[in-house]
């Protein structure tokens, strides 16, 4: 006769942590969601928001002020005499202008280290990156590199580059 109470404590640990194993990850799953739909109703995106936005597709999730600082520090977010020079523990002041389409998009092109024209090789700057994003459709419509960048136009332009990146990649596979 096989006893149900010693069953039921060797199991036990085991169906606690799967239990934990599939609740843990939606919590998390539905803070990315808040912060998403947050970031669709912004109406001006952050340098902050951007630089976690797009490094968080491009490489891995980001904090804002890591993705900022590491940004600003690779030269892909505005000129740093442009921010306060502080110790590594203390946080970076952005500026209070908003962030350009261009300079976005030279966040983008770096970010998810996108080929270029002639130009923008040669370059590396803000003016023929967003060239470079109007050629590849991933910048559509009537716009101009100095209008700031809402939050729902920030994600359409990060989708677009994953959509290109991939069709990209399934095109070498074959």
């Amino acid at each position: 006769m096989i006893c149900t109470r010693g069953i039921a404590r060797i199991y036990a640990p085991w169906i606690a942590a799967a239990a934990l194993c599939v609740l843990v990850p939606a919590l998390g799953w539905s803070q990315t969601g808040d912060e998403f739909e947050a970031l669709l109703k912004t109406p001006v995106v952050t340098y902050r928001e951007a630089a976690r936005v797009v490094l968080g597709a491009a490489v891995a999730p980001w904090t804002d002020e890591y993705a900022f600082r590491y940004a600003v520090e690779q030269g892909w977010l505005p000129d740093k005499s442009l921010f306060q020079e502080t110790p590594l523990e203390a946080p970076l002041e952005a500026p209070l202008e908003a962030p350009r389409l261009d300079e976005i998009s030279l966040l983008i092109m770096e970010a998810f280290e996108l080929d270029g024209g002639i130009l923008y090789t040669l370059t590396k700057n803000a003016h023929y990156a967003y060239r470079e994003l109007v050629y590849k459709e991933v910048i559509q419509g009537r716009v101009e590199p100095s209008m700031p960048v809402s939050g729902e136009f920030l994600l359409f332009m990060v989708g677009r580059v994953l959509d290109i990146k991939d069709a990209l990649e399934a095109s070498q596979e074959r």
